[in-house]
């Protein structure tokens, strides 16, 4: 089963994304998370924190979600 958890939270720190990270056990499942500045994408063992408009990270964090199988309609986090 595949899904993920979205908020707008500006209180989501880095540290928060790294326990959740841990705690994503099963591939296919993952988080993202975004502010006015950054975005968190979080899959079990890795995240991928960047700024708006990054689009190396984004493809980067993309390209690892496809490696866990994630469906492509799921990349639709904040860009």
């Amino acid at each position: 089963m595949n899904g993920s958890l979205t908020t707008s939270s500006d209180k989501f720190r880095f540290g928060s994304s790294a326990a959740l990270a841990e705690a994503l056990d099963h591939p296919g499942w993952y988080a993202d998370f975004h502010n006015n500045h950054e975005i968190f994408a979080v899959f079990p063992q890795r995240t991928f924190r960047y700024s708006r408009g990054d689009q190396a990270t984004r493809a980067e964090a993309k390209s690892h979600g496809r490696s866990l199988a994630i469906p492509e309609p799921q990349f639709d986090w904040t860009a």
